[in-house]
This record gives structure tokens, sequence and C-alpha cells, in this order.
């Protein structure tokens, strides 16, 4: 089971990025392995702190997942003509926004900490 559910992310978190429990629990996943890695496997509890981190997350995921699909970018009528694109975002740039959104939650926690116990 993930740090947090889809009912905890429409209720309590009160998201409204992801509109389906299966979109939820794919992203999810990707959501909760990032987070073991940025903590370094220190969650034992999934806190509040720690289910919002993995909401945000999972929103940032499926924000950037839509990025990546083609969207057209231009249309002409005559002799009909359609261009698409794909965001323009580099992979460090959605990397940050996912280290930005989880440290947000998880600063005060402990869980960020790097050095000796």
């Amino acid at each position: 089971m993930g740090y947090a559910t889809y009912d905890y992310y429409k209720n309590s978190y009160h998201g409204n990025v992801i509109s389906d429990e299966e979109t939820f629990l794919r992203v999810s996943v990707e959501a909760d392995a990032y987070l073991d890695t940025l903590t370094r496997g220190k969650i034992k509890t999934a806190t509040d702190a720690v289910k919002n981190a993995a909401c945000a997350v999972c929103e940032v995921i499926c924000i950037q997942s839509r990025d990546e699909e083609a969207v057209v970018s231009s249309e002409s009528v005559g002799n009909h003509s359609r261009s698409y694109t794909k965001a323009s975002r580099t992979t460090a740039e959605r990397e940050a926004e996912k280290y930005r959104k989880a440290t947000l939650h998880l600063s005060r926690t402990g869980l960020l900490y790097r050095g000796l116990k």
C-alpha cells in the first residue's frame, strides 16, 4: 500500500489535478519510490507530512505526463495543416519541481537529514 490513498488525496489534501483513482494509483507508485529515494528509505510511518508530500509529487508526475503528450501548436484551415509540439520543460526543470514539492512538506520532519545520527 502506498503512502497516500486516493481518498486522502481528495478529502484531506483536497487535490483536484488527478480525477480518478486508477491514475492516482499508477502515479503513486513512482511518487512513493521518489520519496523513498529522497529520504534514503527513512519513511517508516505515513504521517500527514509524508502523505501530503506523496500527493504533491503525484500531481507533479501527472502534470508532467500530460506535458509529454503532443498538443496542437498551430492549425490552418485552407489545405488543412496541423502542427504538434510537446512541452518545452527540461528534465532538470521537471525534477526540480518534484524536489521542491516534496521538500515543502518534508522539510521539518527530519526525513531529509543526510548527516550521522
